[in-house]
């Protein structure tokens, strides 16, 4: 942490504050003296946000300094102030019946502004739920979602519409009994008698990747429980409408992130070594046993190095590192592709695939090397493709209930997405030690704003024809009305869809 810059110094010239604000903060605040003991928690290139811990005052106080971002930023300031605004908006927040930090005062600067307000006990929800980018097991607790829900229902209820939720904006105190949620930056934020169902999905659309981890009667549960008392409840608390919310809004951001990925950026380290151009993203820890994963392999160390494919395209094999295993894909001659590179492609297609939450075999590195070829490398989830678990692992049909309900509730989430994998047999999912799915091998994944129903009829397909011979039709049959009931598609086309996949399976079997 750093102390105080010293443009936060100079303090505002006129402050403005709730009528209850304790004198101790007025006059901090108004002869500036806040700054001493300040500390820098967050910057950005719009804001700085300050924590003042004041003596006699129980709760930490902080600041928010906005900056101008360019000459429009300085122009807009000359007619509208953001601390004033966001100020206005914890207070009707508050009065609404939504818990929210408690606005202290507020001040306008040259081409900016200052706010005050208390701080909130507890922590960051997305530092809760989603630390270091993965799912806690704390988010799966009913314990934290029942809470939640009904937080978020009050947000419904009340007509909030908040242009950037996000579980970075909610604040989680786990001291009572039951948490506490609370509200964090308000800017932008107002309240509506009558909101649009996309108004109201934006409030908590960025569940999406924690429901869709929840068994479908829980999820369905949760949701309802955040729709409880709204005119249209049925239709807000529709699953699949909020998971094509969710993929267009993350496909919005692509174009963004892509550029990102490419070069040297916040999502990716660009080094040059003998080997070639790394592009290195996640977690610095695991840097270097990605390096040592790439140095084993091309020494063919026959005791950490386990070849899983060889032909003329790709070679694939597991390598066991210090710092654990991971999956080497070698391109042969992929920079003699007069298009696309189809490493670049793959790197690109797992990074956009986990955008969007669908369970993949993350790919934390891509390798361009200086003789033409190219590496991926890749985690390792697991050592059974589905194909040899069921044939090995699952000899009856009770024991493959489980893995169906899981493939057919995981492809209907892709296909939601209007995500489609165009090699989804079940060879490329790999059973996890966890009893999760995930997909590999995504060179060759399409993104559309709404899935043709070709690519619907060609992964069935796939799954069908590609499922060991002992899977019976009626096994197939349930596996298709699960994922039809989490798709939400209608009866009639679930029929079209089992006659097809069950007679192309059939005359599979028989060639």
């Amino acid at each position: 942490m750093r102390g105080c810059s010293e443009q936060a110094k100079s303090a505002p010239v006129e402050w403005a504050f709730a009528d209850d604000t304790s004198s101790l903060v007025r006059t901090s605040l108004v002869s500036g003296q806040w700054h001493r003991g300040a500390v820098l928690v967050k910057e950005n290139r719009r804001r700085r946000v300050f924590r003042c811990d004041l003596p006699g005052e129980a709760r930490p106080l902080y600041v928010k300094q906005d900056l101008p971002c360019g000459l429009f930023d300085w122009l807009k300031s000359r007619f509208r102030c953001r601390a004033r605004q966001e100020f206005d908006a914890l207070a009707a927040v508050r009065a609404a019946g939504v818990a929210a930090a408690y606005p202290l005062g507020w001040a306008a600067s040259a081409g900016g502004g200052f706010l005050a307000t208390e701080g909130v006990p507890g922590q960051d929800l997305g530092d809760l739920f989603w630390p270091g980018g993965v799912l806690s097991p704390e988010a799966h607790s009913l314990r934290f979602l029942v809470p939640l829900a009904r937080f978020l229902n009050r947000m419904v209820r009340a007509g909030v519409a908040h242009p950037d939720m996000h579980a970075g904006n909610i604040m989680v105190s786990l001291d009572q009994e039951a948490p506490r949620f609370a509200l964090l930056d308000l800017y932008g934020v107002t309240l509506h008698r009558q909101l649009s169902l996309t108004a109201k999905r934006l409030l908590f659309f960025w569940l999406v990747p924690l429901l869709e981890e929840l068994p479908q009667g829980q999820r369905e549960t949760l949701l309802e429980q955040i729709a409880e008392g709204d005119q249209s409840a049925s239709s807000l608390a529709s699953w699949p409408e909020m998971v094509r919310l969710w993929a267009r809004l993350r496909a919005a951001k692509w174009r963004g992130w892509k550029r990102r990925l490419l070069g040297q950026s916040s999502l990716c380290e660009r080094t040059v070594d003998p080997v070639g151009v790394w592009l290195v993203a996640g977690d610095p820890a695991r840097r270097q046993a990605i390096r040592q994963a790439l140095a084993l392999y091309l020494a063919r160390d026959s005791g950490r190095v386990a070849l899983l494919k060889d032909d003329h395209k790709r070679r694939v094999a597991r390598v066991q590192t210090d710092g654990g295993s991971y999956v080497v894909k070698e391109y042969r001659h992929a920079a003699g592709h007069w298009h696309w590179r189809p490493d670049r492609l793959g790197w690109l297609n797992t990074a956009r695939i986990r955008c969007l939450s669908v369970r993949i075999a993350i790919c934390p590195a891509w390798v361009r090397g200086r003789s033409g070829e190219g590496y991926l490398i890749q985690e390792d989830v697991g050592s059974l493709c589905l194909h040899d678990y069921l044939s090995t692992m699952c000899p009856t049909a009770a024991l493959r209930r489980p893995w169906g309900r899981h493939l057919a509730s995981c492809l209907a989430y892709l296909h939601l997405c209007a995500c489609f994998h165009a090699d989804l047999k079940t060879a490329n999912w790999i059973a996890g030690s966890e009893g999760r799915l995930r997909i590999v091998d995504c060179d060759d994944v399409r993104f559309f704003r709404s899935l043709p129903e070709w690519a619907r009829e060609r992964n069935l397909r796939q799954l069908a024809e590609s499922c060991p011979p002992w899977v019976t039709p009626r096994e197939k049959l349930r596996f298709l009305v699960r994922y039809g009931r989490a798709a939400e598609l209608p009866s009639s086309r679930l029929r079209e869809l089992a006659g097809m996949v069950l007679a192309g399976a059939a005359n599979r079997c028989v060639r």
